[in-house]
């Protein structure tokens, strides 16, 4: 009111005159920023601090210890919130960024390294005109900026320098001058001689005091540590009670999931022994299959074996010869004709012009009966299937026609018969397909006797191979038995005596 104009008379620490050594983070109250700016940027900003610790080399470290809230739309933000005092570390430096996160992106606007020690006083409550981009520090007895700030306001002659001798002996000249009696004149004068005395002392004490603040700066600093200390040990206080609590929590959760787990447990023991059992079982199966499989190759190696026995059996029922033409049925001069027979019968190749019906009748009959037993004994359903009869055989078209044809052209329709033997060249042909590994094709389908002459031969050769296998495999087996007699025989009795 009465000072509104002057510049204020600022000393350099604050009324509560606490020592700057002992000032830490624990005694800063909030932060007040004036006069924020971005470049070429003109609006209100939204913002908030964070506060970061000192790593080793004086950079800052990443990862902020506090964040705090966020003001929006200002360019002079206070903020007064600060966490309590357990949950913030001892500090006496640390740095400060002020951010804006107006639109999509977050800008860092002030990035100040702090020295608590180093700040001033600059006011308690009334308004200056500070610099752009100030950022202050609101202490218990007011507000503290950097010495640069200070320095500025100096300048501009806002605020004017005191110590606190100065601010203590000041006496207010201005105002009204009250009128006093003589009496009272004496008082006010033994009074003043009273203040003086006191001034005196106090400058005295004064300077005392800065004497042994001076004296005593490893004692500030022990003082310092053992702040420290004990925000440590009450901040591994608080993390010991919690681990505690969390420990305790673990403990309640394991004896929980312990109970579900038991019944898990044993049917998990019970499945085991289960599998167990079923991994017996099955090698028991498995060796009952080699032995089953084993029997089965026996067998069916015996089968084919047989079975070869009965064609060959059949090769000397139903014997098909290659014989030469005698002379006299084929010119001079020309390769003795070679001629196909069955039982004695001869078979020409397709064309039967010249020859005897019945004995054609009676070869397609036995070359009828021996494909319709070699079907048999291969296994093969032969396609057009057979009726075996001597010279009145026939054969059924279950494909196309669908009727029974003659293989004997005696009283028939000849392209009847024709038909027929075709067919029966056709079935000749099949059982040489299924025979593979005979190794075997058919030449002409045309030559009757020849194809089936080259498949009983084929098998022929492959029933010798197999005797001759089956005779390997009996030698092997012998000796076996007989190393294994040998061995049994040489085997001393080691029965305990007959007392």
């Amino acid at each position: 009111s009465m000072l509104a104009g002057f510049p204020l008379k600022v000393p350099k620490n604050g009324i509560a005159q606490m020592p700057p050594q002992l000032r830490c983070l624990h005694h800063v109250r909030g932060f007040v920023a004036r006069n924020l700016r971005l470049p070429h940027k003109l609006s209100l900003l939204n913002c908030y601090y964070s506060l970061h610790e000192v790593g080793e080399n004086g950079e800052k470290v990443e990862e902020p210890f506090y964040i705090s809230e966020v003001i929006y739309n200002t360019l002079n933000p206070s903020w007064c919130c600060m966490p309590k005092k357990a949950e913030m570390p001892y500090l006496v430096e640390f740095i400060i960024c002020i951010w804006n996160c107006s639109g999509n992106n977050t800008t860092c606007i002030i990035t100040m390294p702090v020295k608590l020690a180093e700040l001033s006083f600059v006011q308690t409550e009334e308004e200056l005109r500070f610099p752009q981009n100030t950022v202050l520090f609101r202490l218990t007895d007011g507000l503290y900026a950097t010495q640069a700030v200070r320095s500025t306001l100096i300048a501009e002659k806002q605020i004017i320098p005191l110590t606190l001798g100065q601010l203590k002996s000041e006496v207010k000249s201005k105002g009204t001058k009250l009128s006093f009696t003589r009496e009272e004149f004496g008082v006010l004068v033994k009074k003043q001689e009273e203040l003086s005395m006191c001034q005196q002392q106090l400058s005295i004490l004064s300077s005392e005091v800065e004497q042994k603040l001076k004296e005593k700066q490893e004692y500030f600093k022990f003082v310092t540590k053992r702040n420290a200390t004990e925000d440590a040990l009450e901040s591994l206080k608080m993390q010991l009670e919690k681990k505690r609590a969390e420990n305790a929590a673990a403990r309640q959760q394991i004896s929980e999931i312990s109970h579900q787990l038991l019944p898990r447990a044993q049917k998990l023991k019970e499945a085991e022994l289960s599998l167990l059992a079923k991994k017996k079982l099955l090698e028991k199966e498995k060796t009952e299959k080699e032995e089953n499989i084993e029997k089965y190759r026996e067998v069916t190696f015996s089968l084919t074996r047989n079975t070869l026995h009965l064609i060959h059996e059949l090769g000397h029922i139903f014997k098909i010869e290659r014989q030469i033409a005698p002379k006299g049925t084929y010119q001079e001069g020309t390769p003795p004709e070679v001629r196909w027979t069955i039982c004695t019968f001869y078979l020409p190749h397709s064309s039967f012009e010249g020859c005897d019906e019945d004995h054609i009748a009676i070869a397609l009959g036995y070359v009828s009966h021996l494909l319709f037993m070699l079907a048999k004994y291969l296994d093969v359903p032969l396609r057009y299937p057979l009726n075996p009869r001597c010279s009145r055989s026939t054969l059924t078209d279950t494909i196309t026609t669908k009727g029974q044809y003659p293989l004997y052209s005696r009283g028939v329709d000849s392209a009847r018969f024709q038909y027929a033997v075709f067919l029966l060249n056709k079935n000749i042909e099949q059982l040489i397909e299924s025979q593979q590994d005979c190794g075997i094709k058919v030449k002409s389908l045309r030559e009757t006797l020849p194809n089936l002459f080259r498949l009983m031969a084929s098998l022929e050769r492959k029933r010798k191979d197999m005797r001759g296998r089956s005779s390997n495999t009996t030698r092997r087996r012998t000796t076996s038995t007989i190393t294994d007699s040998d061995s049994a025989s040489r085997t001393p009795d080691v029965r305990k005596p007959t007392q």
